[in-house]
């Protein structure tokens, strides 16, 4: 599904995205949010966040925000801007991460232009959405950038809606990490279907492909770029009452070229990448303020080299416990708690594997 944070990501009441943003002007409301957080790890590294075998103990704090303007004519034509910033640790910057016209021309069919988050994935883009304080590994490592093009979602009826979607590029960076620019003129395209045969069931099946989607790969010496790229996933989710569970699985595949357009003759194998992940949340009852309990396991095969890290086909593995509370009673305002463990085991058998602990808090503010 489209991941414009989706309602059917329910969660406790602190988690749940603003259903009625700030009216400050006829047609126009303003919503946001701003994210604190304190992230602790035991033998931590930089690369892909993965567990070193003997690393030291970094503490890290980070902030984000992120505020939304929405118009609406009328029942027609609608838009959105969504601007994010983040600390300077995290390389500081206004990015706009959402900025779209919305058509109906039906109340059936709808035609979307301009950038927007990417098909691709269950798991929510913001922390509004989110189950704990740290992304799963499916979600942080898998699901591409937000593209700009053209995208229609028909709705025939309550059980079914079908979105697709043309854009520059879909599935995202190339695994030694793609040059954005590289990309121009590439061609993707998404299908995107939403099944829920009763109120409580989703199940979602997904693909896309780029036809240039990988960019240049700047960590070769012999300047081969990365050709074509698909992804294809699947996820479902039942919920009822206080209880959600829901799961995913996506495998993506990047396809080796020259910068000719010739097979590369030394390395016919494409790179790929696998991951699965499953989640249970469960809405606590009565406790003195708000709050719910998640567990989340996932899972993520690495591919080809980050860097001088020779990470080809290594397994990482995540399991999440965390703690969400609405302290204050209100939806506006959450205060999360997070233990993660990790695990890399390498992909070579002589290597041993390593593991580390991860400790998070976060203070989450709604704008509404």
């Amino acid at each position: 599904m489209l991941r414009r944070i989706a309602p059917t990501l329910g969660l406790v009441a602190l988690l749940i995205p603003a259903a009625s943003a700030q009216d400050i002007a006829k047609g126009v409301t303003l919503s946001g949010w701003v994210d604190t957080t304190s992230e602790t790890q035991t033998n931590a590294t930089s690369v892909l966040g993965n567990p070193m075998k003997e690393g030291p103990t970094l503490t890290n704090f980070g902030v984000g925000a992120d505020f939304k303007v929405g118009w609406k004519a009328n029942e027609q034509v609608s838009a959105v801007i969504d601007v994010h910033t983040a600390s300077p640790v995290q390389g500081a910057s206004f990015v706009l991460q959402q900025a779209y016209i919305t058509l109906a021309p039906t109340e059936i069919l709808t035609i979307s232009a301009g950038t927007s988050y990417g098909p691709m994935g269950y798991y929510s883009p913001e922390p509004t959405g989110a189950f704990a304080v740290t992304n799963p590994l499916n979600a942080r490592f898998g699901y591409g950038n937000n593209p700009t093009g053209v995208w229609a979602t028909l709705t025939p009826n309550s059980k079914f809606n079908m979105t697709v979607l043309v854009a520059d590029n879909i599935v995202g960076n190339a695994p030694s990490g793609a040059v954005e620019a590289n990309r121009q003129g590439a061609g993707a395209f998404a299908l995107d279907l939403v099944f829920t045969p009763v109120d409580e069931v989703m199940l979602n099946l997904e693909g896309a492909t780029d036809v240039t989607g990988g960019g240049v790969d700047g960590s070769t010496t012999d300047k081969t770029s990365l050709g074509g790229a698909n992804w294809v996933g699947f996820n479902g989710q039942y919920k009822k009452d206080a209880l959600t569970v829901a799961g995913e699985v996506w495998f993506k595949q990047w396809q080796k070229t020259l910068n000719n357009g010739a097979a590369d003759p030394k390395d016919f194998d494409d790179d790929k990448q696998t991951s699965a992940m499953g989640l249970v949340n469960y809405v606590l009852p009565g406790t003195p303020v708000p709050a719910s309990v998640s567990a989340i396991g996932s899972y993520l095969t690495t591919a080809q080299e980050v860097g001088v890290n020779d990470l080809e086909n290594d397994k990482l593995l995540k399991l999440t416990v965390a703690l969400l509370t609405n302290p204050l009673s209100t939806d506006s305002f959450g205060l999360n708690f997070e233990v993660s463990y990790l695990k890399e085991t390498p992909a070579d058998s002589t290597m041993d594997s390593a593991s580390s602990m991860l400790f998070a808090v976060e203070g989450l503010v709604q704008l509404k």
